[in-house]
């Protein structure tokens, strides 16, 4: 049934998050202050996803912000384990989009990290 689609989404979703991390990573080596900053970054990211709320509800006078959402790769994640969970009818948007998401970021972190691979642990 349904229930067996988290699987791929949640490798997905960890794809996304290695990239992420990956560039997260490489920008606090030469940022140190960043360290500071993140978890204020991740907090505002968590909080804005829509796991607290509802952003149809919020959003309905602004559908151009709902559209936005829908681009948004965590949302994505949440409408999607919702539907799964729920049986809801799903959005096949999503899949194509957060597929993207996760392959670019994480191909792009990989890249990323890797360039200045040499410059770690040298101080």
């Amino acid at each position: 049934p349904q229930g067996l689609f988290l699987i791929p989404l949640l490798v997905l979703f960890s794809l996304l998050n290695t990239g992420i991390t990956l560039f997260a990573a490489r920008l606090t080596v030469h940022v140190r202050d960043l360290t500071q900053v993140l978890p204020f970054v991740s907090r505002i990211l968590f909080y804005s996803s829509g796991v607290l709320f509802d952003i149809n509800k919020i959003f309905d006078a602004m559908p151009w912000a709902v559209a936005i959402f829908d681009y948004y790769p965590l949302y994505q994640v949440l409408q999607l384990a919702r539907c799964f969970l729920m049986d809801k009818p799903m959005n096949p948007m999503y899949w194509a989009s957060l597929c993207v998401w996760s392959v670019v970021v994480f191909v792009g972190g990989v890249i990323f990290f890797w360039v200045a691979e040499e410059r770690y642990g040298r101080n």
